[in-house]
């Protein structure tokens, strides 16, 4: 599977056109993380879209002030939601 083919069959790029998922896939950059490694962290200006080709990631985030903790499925329902 390409990048792009990946990228297409994604719950966010899914309704996407091919043109578009071209675009986006132009401008990626791979990286790689080793275990345990932060990728970023909660309040950090956003500079990207990040998607896991393979492994896994652990979020941590707080949703107020308080500390309550927020789910990843919250997040990516949140996303879906704007998205």
């Amino acid at each position: 599977m390409t990048t792009a083919e990946a990228i297409a069959a994604t719950q966010l790029f899914k309704s996407v056109s091919t043109q578009s998922v071209d675009w986006v896939t132009e401008r990626l950059r791979e990286r790689h993380f080793d275990a345990g490694q932060r990728i970023f962290d909660q309040g950090d200006a956003a500079t990207g879209l990040f998607i896991v080709r393979s492994g896994e990631v652990r979020i941590v985030a707080s949703l107020k002030a308080s500390g309550e903790p927020i789910h990843p499925e919250e997040i990516l329902a949140a996303l879906q939601d704007c998205c």
